[in-house]
């Protein structure tokens, strides 16, 4: 068992290919690794969640503003303006989250 790597002439050291062009196929994603990927995909989702809670903050701001001190209506720009605010909570979280794990798989694997 310990000699099957030898037999079939498999490499045992060096890693495994980045790439699908070292297995002799066409590369789909142009030579970018899936680390750099996902970072692109955040870099281009995050200014449209920031553009969105920008939007639910001035509106819950709007409706405060313009309750004109009825209950029901502060209270839902109160429950526009906190949802809001965790919204953005999550996503600046998972943002963090995900730039850490991301980074240190990249190191793990030696990228």
């Amino acid at each position: 068992m310990l000699a099957l790597p030898l037999v079939v002439g498999a490499q045992t050291t060096g890693g495994l290919p980045t790439t699908y062009s070292s297995y002799g196929y066409n590369d789909p994603l142009g030579g970018v690794t899936v680390p750099q990927l996902i970072g692109r995909v955040i870099a281009q989702v995050l200014p449209f969640v920031g553009t969105l809670f920008l939007v639910m903050f001035l509106y819950g701001g709007y409706q405060y503003f313009s309750s004109q001190g009825e209950a029901k209506k502060v209270e839902s720009a109160r429950k526009t303006l906190t949802n809001a605010v965790i919204g953005m909570t999550i996503v600046m979280a998972s943002y963090a989250l995900t730039s850490y794990v991301i980074t240190n798989l990249g190191k793990a694997v030696g990228q």
